[in-house]
């Protein structure tokens, strides 16, 4: 089963100063050892590189050049699914019937790439930004993990 990778997941694995770090860290090189199917959207990136680019949401902000480095390890050790046409029929769809309003559209953004890709489980620790959606289910990395052995 092939599960997507949330932007939080791939912050703390950047964040060795995170409690978060490590299981995020371990997510991420199991992902690049093949031990676990896993894959991100371009959205995941694109919004990683503007948290860890941000003085106000990291401690700590990489520099340009320092976050599309990583953004380039993320992109080889994890497979990137594009946006396919579909996933905006879905999110259309979810928009009208969940009536998400402001930075909520992001997330059913990411819904709708899953269903458009037949993708059931994110990894994230945002839980509850995906416990509306139907055919969807979060786990944090600590749960994958666990299930990997």
């Amino acid at each position: 089963m092939l599960i997507a990778i949330d932007t939080n997941v791939l912050v703390y694995a950047t964040n060795s100063d995170a409690p978060e770090n490590e299981p995020c860290h371990r997510l991420v090189r199991a992902v690049a050892e093949g031990r676990l199917a896993a894959t991100v959207f371009p959205q995941m990136l694109l919004e990683f590189y503007a948290v860890v680019t941000n003085r106000r949401r990291f401690a700590q902000p990489l520099t340009s050049d320092q976050a599309r480095k990583q953004m380039g390890a993320f992109r080889r050790a994890i497979p990137v699914l594009g946006f396919l046409p579909e996933a905006l029929t879905q999110l259309d769809r979810l928009l009208r019937t969940s009536e998400k309003i402001g930075g909520d559209v992001f997330d059913a953004a990411i819904a709708a790439q899953m269903k458009a890709h037949h993708l059931e489980v994110i990894c994230t620790y945002n839980l509850r930004d995906f416990a509306g959606y139907q055919e969807i289910k979060a786990s944090l990395p600590e749960t994958i993990l666990e299930a990997l052995g």
